[in-house]
């Protein structure tokens, strides 16, 4: 009951003049209610809060409970689906997992069976084996003594393949430029037995060399010889001369040359000289050496009418000194103009690409070649010896 409601009835009751007991019960009820009052009315407070929490909680219920129910919809329409999805997905695993084991269980009784063969087949193949290894090592015998054969014969055609090969390397269309229509001028091969000198030269013999060497002992002499050639005009030149040195020879001298010059016609028409120089590595500055020796500066000047067209080589390797009886002799061990054994200060051996040259002439012409051995000293001091001439035209 409200308080002010109270003291009315409290009031209206102390008019009506009620009795002294009954209003002694209103005060009472009047104090306790002054005492309770405050509380009495916190309470209903507490309770009208409680109320509304209450009506609050049965709202978040029912709006739950609508969640609740969304949600278990959704869970019906999707996860149900892909549910069964898995469940038929292991159904069909384990139905694969037991065919696999079955078909394993057929190859391991495969596997058992073809076991048993094997060890059957490799007793047989071991046997086999045997008896083949023998019969190799009874034929590897017999081979190698056929192998044997066959090699040293291959050796022999090998070595006549290489011989053909080197022949074929000399010829013309290989030495001259590599063209073809080269027609022997000249051929003079002392090595070969029974071989004279052509009249002009004469024959010298020493250090078991056979070779053709001046007839003329006098000194700045030449002595000739004469090649007709056949076969109509040429206008071109090739080929080589391979000689030895015999003691001091002097490269180019006054108006010739030590050597060997090959010319045609009259007057002379220069083809090609062959010098020689007295020694090949001479330390000094000499003027009897060649041009190409780079320990030479002071050679004589080379004749206008020869200009580039030589090769000069020394077969003499200085000694040290001058001795005569290493000097004056013929010096056998290295071969003129063969463009080899020169000395690493010379650069005589690749001076025109020696052995072979070629030259092409001014002109055409139908004239004998001449080949003339040209000295400056006397017989006793120097000579030039020939061992092969051979020379082409076209």
């Amino acid at each position: 009951m409200d308080r002010s409601i109270f003291l009315l009835v409290l009031w209206l009751v102390s008019k009506a003049q009620l009795g002294q007991s009954q209003i002694d019960v209103l005060r009472l009820t009047s104090a306790v209610y002054e005492a309770l009052g405050p509380s009495l009315e916190a309470m209903q407070k507490d309770i009208k809060t409680i109320k509304n929490d209450i009506v609050i909680v049965k709202n978040d219920i029912a709006s739950l409970s609508h969640r609740v129910d969304n949600l278990t919809e959704e869970v019906q329409q999707q996860v149900v689906p892909q549910l069964a999805r898995v469940q038929s997905f292991q159904t069909a695993l384990e139905s694969s997992i037991n065919e696999s084991r079955n078909e394993l269980s057929r190859v391991n009784g495969i596997i058992s069976d073809l076991g048993g063969h094997l060890q059957t087949h490799s007793q047989q193949t071991t046997s086999a084996v045997a008896q083949v290894d023998t019969r190799l090592s009874s034929l590897n015998e017999s081979m190698r003594d056929d192998f044997s054969g066959i090699e040293r014969g291959l050796s022999g055609l090998n070595s006549t393949a290489n011989m053909i090969c080197d022949k074929i390397k000399k010829l013309p269309v290989y030495t001259c430029g590599g063209t073809g229509g080269w027609r022997h001028a000249v051929y003079l091969d002392m090595t070969h037995p029974n071989t004279s000198c052509p009249s002009g030269w004469q024959l010298f013999t020493e250090n078991s060399k056979t070779t053709c060497g001046r007839v003329s002992a006098a000194r700045l002499t030449c002595d000739s010889v004469f090649f007709p050639v056949s076969g109509g005009p040429y206008s071109q030149v090739c080929g080589r001369i391979r000689a030895y040195q015999w003691g001091l020879a002097l490269a180019f001298h006054y108006s010739d040359v030590d050597g060997v010059t090959i010319v045609h016609g009259s007057p002379e028409q220069h083809i090609w000289a062959f010098a020689a120089g007295t020694w090949e590595n001479y330390p000094g500055n000499g003027s009897n050496h060649c041009p190409c020796d780079d320990n030479n500066l002071l050679y004589k000047t080379i004749p206008g009418f020869i200009g580039e067209d030589y090769f000069c080589e020394s077969g003499y390797v200085y000694p040290g000194y001058r001795n005569d009886t290493l000097d004056f002799k013929l010096h056998s061990d290295d071969v003129l103009w063969d463009g080899e054994s020169c000395h690493s200060t010379s650069t005589c051996c690749s001076f025109h690409d020696p052995p072979y040259f070629t030259k092409t002439l001014n002109q055409t012409t139908s004239d004998d070649l001449e080949l003339r051995m040209c000295l400056s000293r006397s017989i006793s001091y120097n000579n030039i010896a020939v061992e092969l001439v051979e020379l082409y035209v076209k």
